[in-house]
């Protein structure tokens, strides 16, 4: 559904899913949730390159994600709540031992960090921790 709209209707859309965050009683899981529909492609940036995020307008604008612009969808979704406003928000890129050691990442609010749901956080190598942008 996502997908087919027009960037105008994305925009729309985002705005809905924020509004719907804010009165989440679970409003990081109710984010995950929202953009594991997502189809994912392979890596669209470098999540070692701070400098090739890209902000949320452009990733709502070209439309294509992969598991790492995912995460910084949720992220920028969740601080643009007024749930999390002036907390020091992170990206985590980590390595999951539980799956084959794969690299994957995870969304650090403060001093909390929020792995997706079906992560076994006890099998897990924290690689590196990127302070995200502020963004208003």
């Amino acid at each position: 559904m996502w997908l087919s709209y027009s960037y105008e209707e994305r925009l729309h859309a985002w705005k809905k899913i924020r509004n719907d965050i804010e009165k989440s009683l679970n409003p990081i899981r109710d984010a995950f949730s929202v953009f594991a529909k997502l189809p994912l492609l392979t890596l669209q940036v470098d999540p070692w390159d701070q400098t090739t995020w890209p902000d949320p307008w452009m990733l709502i604008d070209t439309n294509q994600y992969c598991s790492f612009t995912q995460i910084l969808l949720v992220a920028y979704t969740v601080q643009l709540t007024n749930l999390y406003n002036n907390q020091p928000f992170e990206i985590i890129i980590y390595q999951n031992h539980s799956c084959n050691s794969i690299i994957e990442y995870a969304l650090k609010i403060d001093k909390k960090i929020y792995y997706k749901p079906e992560t076994n956080d006890t099998r897990i190598t924290i690689l590196n921790s990127i302070p995200l942008p502020t963004i208003h």
